[in-house]
């Protein structure tokens, strides 16, 4: 997430939240970058006589969300900034309530918390925890239940919105397969396989994920959506095919709908682009995905992958080229705008791709940016890796379809 480059603003930044703070109607802004006091010091324990005020109110609200905040790396210190903001959220949002696990550099601050009408509470602390491992995800969706179930707070009845707060790599190839949450303490992540165990896990013994968001670079990618959405784990998804800043999201919004999924992906966008528009000026894209819709966009794919297939004497060549030009930089050479690269070799090889209703919403300041990334080894190094991690792949079923096999005759011609 956020990463790569590291914002510092400084007194440029307190002069622009004066500047822009007007915002939109559901969006407002309170500026915490500069303010290096720490929210948790005020979390208040629960109690018995906290859990009395507080049991009947959490009842009757018709969302919650979850937010795994798996910091302990270098983006720690961009940890109290949102969390401040999340208390803000509650305040402005009396009809949801908010869980928060955070896991930073050390664990002096490190549990589980619920924020609820501006108002942080200590659930439970831990010990140095993996957050990079899908098996603590999985133990605190447990706590969470445990909390719910103790205190007699029904929760079927709500819309259950899961946030996935860290770094992202989207899948790749690497021999890690890393995907998202790295913990430096355990140097370990979370790959998309165990998320997909993890997610399907909350969904059988807990809730179903009404929304998942990433709060993490590059999550907005075609195989990663695939793996998610053909598990049938959600109906919408919230992610980024390009970097986030390290600001990461703008949690500070009145929401529109807090009991409508599409309305509450739409709201965090909507913020989203206004702060790093206006406020924090910088390249930013951000897309919520629907079920139905990312799996026709890929079901069109497909059919675009067989004319590819058809024309392989001419279309690998295309394919290399348009990849090279659309990736999203060298660091990440294999993964490209899917749009851009497809439409693209589509027109230079005689017939179209002209899928234009995906994502179901997007902000983006970036030309070159049209909804979701695909992987294509663009250059030469990235051969030996793609035959080696990505068509062999036991953690990817994107494989399997026929971009999938236009790949592996790409890895083919090329080895051969």
């Amino acid at each position: 997430m956020k990463d790569h480059i590291a914002f510092l603003y400084g007194l440029f930044s307190f002069f622009l939240f004066f500047l822009f703070s007007c915002g939109s109607e559901n969006i407002s802004i309170n500026n915490f970058s500069n303010d290096t006091s720490s929210p948790f010091k005020e979390a208040v324990p629960i109690g018995n006589n906290t859990l009395i005020n507080l049991i009947p109110k959490l009842s009757k609200v018709k969302s919650f969300f979850f937010e795994y905040i798996a910091a302990d790396n270098v983006l720690s210190k961009f940890t109290d900034s949102d969390v401040k903001e999340m208390i803000f959220l509650t305040k402005k949002n009396p009809n949801l309530f908010y869980f928060i696990f955070v896991d930073k550099k050390g664990n002096e601050e490190d549990g589980l918390y619920l924020i609820y009408e501006g108002n942080l509470y200590l659930i439970k602390r831990y010990k140095e925890l993996n957050s990079g491992s899908y098996k603590t995800l999985e133990s605190i969706i447990l706590d969470i239940k445990s909390f719910l179930d103790n205190n007699g707070i029904i929760y079927n009845n709500k819309n259950f919105y899961l946030i996935i707060w860290d770094h992202g790599d989207a899948w790749t190839y690497y021999e890690k397969s890393k995907a998202v949450a790295l913990d430096d303490s355990s140097q370990d992540w979370i790959n998309i396989d165990e998320l997909i165990s993890s997610l399907k896990y909350i969904n059988n013994n807990f809730h179903k994920i009404n929304l998942l968001g990433f709060d993490a670079c590059l999550m907005g990618n075609v195989e990663t959506l695939y793996s998610i959405f053909v598990n049938n784990i959600t109906n919408y998804i919230i992610a980024s095919e390009y970097y986030e800043p390290g600001y990461g999201w703008n949690y500070d919004i009145v929401f529109e709908n807090v009991s409508n999924p599409y309305l509450v992906g739409k709201d965090f966008i909507d913020a989203y682009a206004y702060y790093y528009r206006d406020v924090f000026p910088d390249n930013y894209s951000l897309a919520l995905y629907e079920i139905n819709n990312t799996l026709s966009y890929i079901s069109y794919i497909n059919k675009t992958a067989i004319k590819l297939i058809q024309l392989e004497n001419t279309s690998f060549e295309v394919v290399k080229t348009y990849a090279a030009k659309f990736r999203i930089d060298f660091k990440y050479s294999y993964l490209m705008d899917s749009y851009m690269l497809l439409n693209n070799s589509a027109k230079d090889l005689g017939f179209t791709f002209n899928y234009t209703n995906f994502p179901v919403y997007l902000k983006t300041n970036l030309p070159n940016m049209k909804g979701a990334t695909i992987s294509f080894p663009s250059v030469s190094y990235d051969i030996n890796y793609f035959s080696l991690y990505y068509v062999n792949s036991t953690i990817n079923p994107f494989v399997n379809t026929n971009y999938g096999k236009f790949i592996k005759d790409y890895l083919n011609f090329s080895l051969n």
